[in-house]
């Protein structure tokens, strides 16, 4: 495991000037996003609003869905949708863009000196901005409708730290694989639009056969949106086995990815 080795070395060497260009890049891509826009980042705001009324009216008023929770109304289904969709959203936004990143900046790729690795890297910390956005939007519901917001969401960023590996891990993947096969930039959107309706994002798990929820568990997406609901809006504890065995699992994910990008990227130069 001589990669690990080698990554931890680097990162620790370089920490205060890879951190630095990390949040370079990570502003770059948030503004990027928006210029020429008359909203700007504004829309970071509106975008998922809209898309929580859409999905609202019709799943709660058309469809007539609810939540396994007493006197529910349509604003609980809104917010515990809006959990689900500010969770796909930071899922999504990594496997839609990855697939495109080694393309979009062949300009650094030319520059040997440059750390490749901060160019996914930064496709998640501009991602988890827009989450951070609507996750504040979230909690702005919470205390009208709910008059507060749980003590226990305070472990969220415990509890979200796996997927934020696990999401890195597959950034790492996508972006090395997106440039020798460029089929993956159509694939993607498929893959996550599945993942969507494949995860308790539009209803609970209790509404399907005990012997199917084992198999929602597949999909990366529904261990953090459970917990989040968990300790967002009900105040409950996370399972910390499960817990533990997604960390595992994540951080299996983060390395396997970055030793496909490392083992790929001597090519980059040559393909793009």
């Amino acid at each position: 495991m001589s990669f690990i080795r080698t990554l931890i070395g680097t990162c620790i060497k370089h920490k205060q000037q890879y951190s630095y260009l990390l949040i370079q890049l990570c502003r770059r891509e948030v503004i990027g996003r928006y210029r020429g826009s008359f909203m700007g980042v504004l829309w970071s705001f509106f975008a998922p609003l809209l898309m929580l009324f859409i999905y609202t009216f019709v799943f709660s008023v058309v469809f007539k869905a609810r939540w396994n929770i007493e006197q529910a109304g349509t604003a609980d289904f809104a917010i515990n949708l809006f959990v689900g969709i500010l969770l796909h959203s930071l899922l999504a936004e990594c496997l839609n863009r990855s697939t495109s990143l080694i393309q979009e900046n062949v300009n650094y790729i030319k520059r040997v000196v440059f750390p490749l690795p901060l160019i996914p890297l930064s496709i998640v910390g501009a991602s988890t901005f827009h989450f951070a956005v609507g996750l504040s939007v979230l909690m702005v519901a919470c205390l009208i409708f709910y008059g507060g917001i749980p003590v226990t969401a305070l472990l969220l960023p415990f509890l979200l730290l796996p997927f934020l590996f696990f999401i890195s891990g597959l950034a790492f993947f996508l972006s090395a694989i997106g440039v020798y096969i460029r089929d993956t930039v159509q694939v993607m959107p498929m893959v996550s639009t599945v993942l969507l309706f494949m995860a308790p994002v539009f209803y609970p798990m209790d509404v399907l056969p005990e012997d199917m929820r084992a198999w929602l568990y597949l999909n990366p997406l529904t261990y953090p949106l459970i917990e989040s609901r968990n300790v967002l809006l009900y105040g409950g504890i996370p399972d910390w086995f499960q817990w533990s065995m997604y960390l595992c699992a994540s951080v299996v994910s983060l390395f396997m990815g970055y030793w496909v990008f490392r083992r790929l990227r001597v090519g980059f130069a040559d393909v793009v």
